[in-house]
Parts: structure tokens; sequence; C-alpha cells
């Protein structure tokens, strides 16, 4: 019966042999660069949905406020208009 002399790699050895895999294989390389560009764009598309949602928040502030004055002239309108 043969005996398995190979011993186990530990985290680091795994660690420089995926680095290099990632070197060695140019789709690996490739798929790692474009995973990189995705993190990239997931960040950039995170700031401009927070400055969208922010817009949009202060949009209904303008748009609320606007309502607000809108009925505070035409309540006006009502008291200063003459009756017939």
């Amino acid at each position: 019966m043969k005996h398995n002399s190979t011993k186990p790699t530990d985290q680091s050895e795994n660690s420089a042999m995926e680095t290099d895999d990632v070197e060695n294989d140019p789709e690996q390389a490739e798929f790692e660069n474009l995973n990189s560009q995705l993190d990239v764009l997931n960040s950039v598309l995170d700031v401009l949905e927070k400055k969208n949602d922010d817009i949009r928040t202060q949009l209904e502030e303008l748009l609320k406020s606007s309502r607000e004055t809108r009925q505070q002239l035409q309540a006006e309108e009502k008291e200063t208009s003459p009756t017939k």
C-alpha cells in the first residue's frame, strides 16, 4: 500500500498559488480585472443613487413648499376679493 507523502499546504501557500494561477492564466487575470472594474462601477452607481435620492428629497420639499405657498396665496385672494 502506497502512502501519500505530500504535506497539506497552509493558507499562505494557497494564496501564493492562487496569485501564481492568476499570473499564469490570462483568462483568470481578465476575470479578476473585470471583477475589479465591476466593483468600481458598483461604487460609482452607489454614489449616483445617493445623489439621485438627495435630489428627489429636495424636489419633494420644494413641491411641498410650493403647494403651501400656492394655498396661502389662494386663501389671501379669497379674503381680499369682493363677494358678489
